[in-house]
């Protein structure tokens, strides 16, 4: 949970509000996985990321979205 608080503490120094983040919570117990997702794609989108040569994602989501057996979407494909 600390390395989580910390990295969304980075998170937050790059620009991105803390109601566009996931908490450590969700991420910690798979409770919110889209919202974490959300974050991840706002981190890839920002200028630090561009400057280091990273892709912002995602591209066209909803081919990589599959149901899960109990009718929940996962995402399955990161973009880096």
């Amino acid at each position: 949970m600390r390395n989580i608080n910390a990295f969304l503490a980075a998170v937050q120094s790059l620009g991105i509000k803390e109601k566009d983040c996931f908490t450590a919570d969700q991420l910690y117990y798979a409770s919110d996985f889209p919202r974490v997702m959300n974050t991840l794609s706002l981190l890839s989108k920002t200028q630090v990321a561009g400057l280091s040569g990273f892709k912002f994602f995602p591209e066209d989501a909803s081919a990589d979205n599959v149901a899960e057996e109990d009718g929940e979407d996962m995402c399955v494909a990161v973009y880096f």
